[in-house]
């Protein structure tokens, strides 16, 4: 059987989880899909999981960056 999905959530782009949350995936899972909605935020989160052995994935989306190039700046950001 596969591990279930976790999500952690992490408080005004800090570096620590939410009160009351583990900063690691349950049941031994080491995958991690990690929701970037600005790019500047995600970068120590992305280190920190990459130096703990965690197979991460980065996944881009705030439509709400304006103008486009500003948005394109921080996708980039991102790679």
């Amino acid at each position: 059987p596969r591990p279930s999905p976790v999500l952690i959530e992490y408080e005004g782009g800090g570096d620590r989880p939410a009160a009351g949350l583990a900063g690691m995936p349950p049941d031994g899972a080491n995958k991690v899909l990690l929701h970037s909605c600005c790019a500047p935020c995600s970068g120590a989160m992305f280190e920190e999981m990459l130096s703990k052995g965690l197979d991460v994935t980065i996944f881009f989306y705030n439509p709400n960056i304006h103008p486009r190039e500003e948005y394109e700046i921080r996708k980039n950001e991102n790679k």
